[in-house]
């Protein structure tokens, strides 16, 4: 089935219901005489009776789409796309946490990613599953910290490509004025792994450079 939907807002939430029949989604750009252009690819657990549960919403930002127009395709009961919306930013669960270890708000996670210094702001980026409460999509999430104590769970900034999912990788300050970008800048070195999903199929792990200039809030991939 396909849901078509105009973004006039910043986010797009996916229903996640846990523990149910993993299937493939594909999010397309949708272009005026022209074929679509994908945009992404998860594998999200779905239940295909009419009447579900779902367990929490997954979030993908979508500002810089907002006067665009998208389509979600999946195998996918009526009643499950029509859940599937795009809107403003969600307020965070309340729910019991560790009191000194982050924690996502919803979702898998493992290690830790990227982790840089920059502007008073410690960055914590991490290996995330948006979609599920397993391994899969492996998505780098954000949280950011003035202390170390205190985390804020930002926007994810890599998601699966068509070079593969989004493995780990390392950080730094752009000190040396690298890729002839601006000392501000942050550079990103992480890992394509390739044949992780359907979208890479048959294509090696490569090593990739991203770079953020905005602080670190959203990451541009380097082609």
């Amino acid at each position: 089935m396909e849901k078509r939907l105009a973004i006039t807002e910043d986010y797009l939430y996916i229903p996640v219901c846990a523990d149910k029949e993993d299937r493939r989604m594909e999010i397309c750009l949708e272009k005026e005489e022209r074929f679509p252009e994908k945009l992404h690819e998860f594998i999200v657990p779905i239940d295909g009776t009419e009447d579900f549960a779902c367990d929490y919403y997954a979030e993908i930002p979508v500002k810089e789409l907002k006067g665009k127009r998208v389509s979600i395709q999946a195998d996918m009961p009526a009643s499950y796309a029509d859940r599937i919306y795009n809107g403003r930013k969600r307020e965070a669960p309340r729910q019991e946490k560790p009191l000194i270890h982050f924690a996502a708000h919803t979702g898998w996670t493992n290690d830790p990613n990227g982790l840089v210094y920059a502007d008073g702001v410690y960055h914590l980026y991490f290996q995330y599953n948006p979609f599920g409460l397993v391994w899969n999509n492996m998505t780098w999430g954000h949280a950011v910290s003035r202390d170390l104590l205190h985390w804020n769970q930002e926007d994810s900034v890599l998601f699966p490509d068509e070079s593969g999912v989004m493995f780990s990788g390392c950080g730094l300050t752009n000190e040396r004025e690298l890729l002839g970008l601006p000392r501000d800048a942050l550079l990103f070195f992480y890992t394509a792994a390739g044949g992780g999903n359907e979208w890479s199929k048959d294509l090696e792990f490569t090593q990739r450079i991203a770079y953020s200039l905005d602080g670190g809030s959203t990451l541009v991939k380097c082609k």
